[in-house]
């Protein structure tokens, strides 16, 4: 027999965010789902160069989404309101975010293609995988390496212009 937890009554919204068990039959789920068909549809509609038009939607579609962040087409989530993102992220391509409960997604952050994001994933870090994990940490050896390659490579376009 299942004993009575002594939580107060919740509604299914509240109870889906809190990890209990819950029927997505709420009106609020029902909105959240129906907001997020379209903004993932128009995402993964887009034309491959429009940049601006997809980093509006996403800014629309997340419950935030941290300056520098990109997203590689086609994506999709459960709800996108319960993802949070910080700044300077990248997500490849195929990844699916399944915010039921919420997840939050720290800076400089670089998610492999194909990953299913179910839990929170720390700052500075590679992820991927199903589930998505972190497989290692962004050092500052990492960008003084990378600022080194940009550097490079600006003097290299510089001189053939």
């Amino acid at each position: 027999m299942v004993e009575p937890t002594n939580h107060p009554a919740r509604d299914e919204w509240e109870r889906m965010l809190s990890g209990e068990l819950y029927v997505a039959d709420s009106p609020q789920q029902q909105e959240a789902n129906m907001r997020k068909r379209r903004l993932v549809q128009a995402i993964n509609t887009s034309e491959y160069d429009a940049f601006k038009e997809r980093d509006e939607l996403f800014h629309e579609l997340f419950g935030a989404f941290g300056e520098g962040g990109f997203v590689e087409p086609p994506f999709n989530c459960d709800y996108g309101c319960n993802t949070f993102i910080g700044k300077n992220f990248y997500a490849n391509m195929d990844c699916i975010f399944l915010d039921v409960a919420r997840i939050t997604i720290g800076d400089d952050v670089v998610i492999g293609a194909g990953s299913v994001v179910v839990k929170d994933i720390p700052s500075h870090s590679v992820a991927v995988g199903n589930p998505c994990h972190v497989i290692r940490e962004i050092t500052d050896a990492d960008r003084e390496y990378w600022e080194g390659k940009a550097a490079e490579y600006h003097a290299w376009k510089d001189s053939i212009q």
